[in-house]
């Protein structure tokens, strides 16, 4: 029995790392300090005990707008049990971070 949940201990900390969360931009720089930001936001997805396998953030720039930029990012969660797309939009990089992340951490 000890040797089944320590496989299970190992098993959730290999796979909730930093290295599970993939971010990517479209017509946005992803500088250093982006990716940390993005990074610190998603380790709450990964404090609820759920083995999350995988998390996808893209994040967009859209200049098309009149009154300004506008930043949309988009989310994807895969846990053992479901799958989870989410996205959040907002006229700061960081702030449609957060939204997209408060999204995903409530489903």
């Amino acid at each position: 029995m000890r040797d089944l949940f320590a496989r299970l201990v190992q098993r959730f900390v290999d796979n909730n790392g930093p290295e599970d969360v993939a971010i990517s931009g479209t017509h946005i720089e992803l500088t250093p300090t982006l990716k940390s930001f993005v990074r610190h936001q998603t380790d709450r997805l990964f404090c609820h005990g759920l083995l999350v396998s995988c998390v996808s953030v893209d994040l967009e720039r859209d200049d098309l707008r009149a009154c300004g930029p506008w930043f949309v990012a988009r989310g994807y969660v895969r846990t053992a049990e479901r799958e989870v797309f989410a996205s959040a939009g907002a006229d700061e990089c960081q702030k449609s971070v957060s939204c997209l992340i408060d999204h995903l951490d409530h489903i």
